[in-house]
This record gives C-alpha cells, sequence and structure tokens, in this order.
C-alpha cells in the first residue's frame, strides 16, 4: 500500500471515532483525508486569531489540547482530540476569539474552499455545522440581551 494511501486511511480511522465524521459517508471521508493537512503548534502558539482575520480554514485537533478564547463571552473552552474549530460558520470566514495550543498541538488543517465543498456534498458535515453556527449566534444573541 502506498504512503498516500496509509495516511489517507489512517486519517479516516481517526476522524471515524467522532462526530460528525462518524456520520459522513465513506467518500466524503476519503476527501477530508486527501485534502486535509497536518499541521503542528508548539504550546503557547496562537492558531486562529479573529483580529488577524480567518479564511474559513477548518481544524480538526487530532493531538493535544486548545483553548479557545472567545470574544463573545468572558472564559473559555478546553478543546481536545476529535473537536473542531472555529465553527461558526467556516465557509463564510466568520470566527471570533483566538485559538491557543494549550500544549504542543496536531491539527488537521482543511481550507475554507475544501470546508464549503466538504460542506455541500455532506449532509451530516453540513448540518454540524449548521448547528455550531445556531449556537454561536444565539451566545451571540444573548450576550447582546445582557448588554441592554
Amino acid at each position: 500500500m502506498p504512503i498516500p494511501e496509509l495516511l489517507s486511511d489512517a486519517t479516516i480511522q481517526f476522524l471515524i471515532r467522532f462526530a460528525p465524521f462518524s456520520h459522513m459517508a465513506a467518500a466524503d471521508l476519503q476527501y477530508l483525508a486527501e485534502h486535509a493537512r497536518l499541521a503542528y503548534f508548539p504550546v503557547g502558539a496562537v492558531i486562529v486569531d479573529a483580529d488577524a482575520g480567518h479564511d474559513g480554514q477548518l481544524h480538526i485537533i487530532h493531538r493535544g489540547f486548545v483553548r479557545s478564547e472567545p470574544s463573545v463571552r468572558s472564559g473559555g473552552v478546553v478543546l481536545g482530540p476529535g473537536e473542531c474549530f472555529p465553527l461558526a460558520a467556516p465557509s463564510e470566514a466568520y470566527c471570533t476569539g483566538r485559538f491557543v495550543a494549550a500544549e504542543d498541538v496536531f491539527s488537521f488543517e482543511l481550507s475554507g474552499e475544501h470546508v464549503e465543498k466538504l460542506r455541500l456534498r455532506s449532509a451530516p458535515f453540513r448540518e454540524f455545522i449548521a448547528t455550531a453556527f445556531a449556537a454561536v449566534l444565539k451566545e451571540s444573541l444573548s450576550s447582546a440581551h445582557l448588554g441592554f
């Protein structure tokens, strides 16, 4: 088995342990595995910063933990293996806050273009993104209401 095929198979075997990937069709998982690239971020590295702009890229944590520092709410959340960020409509390049490596992190990165193509072809992925966007929107509206 050629190395790229081994890497693709290993990526898919990792992804299917987590939602929404566990609900996706084999062809859609193959598409994701073929277009994702593995990236490394040392502890303390800012992986995504809304103030610096966001190109719609999606990260799927393979190893390590990432701390989110949302601008919408106080306090952050720690994300681990199988979790994705930023999850607020990546196809529209919408992102708030910062995501910082809480320890050494390896994540699969999927470009905004490929996120959009995957969203169009995979109903489980589309639903996952829509649900995440709705949660962020609800949170934003709640924060806005508290300000009045």
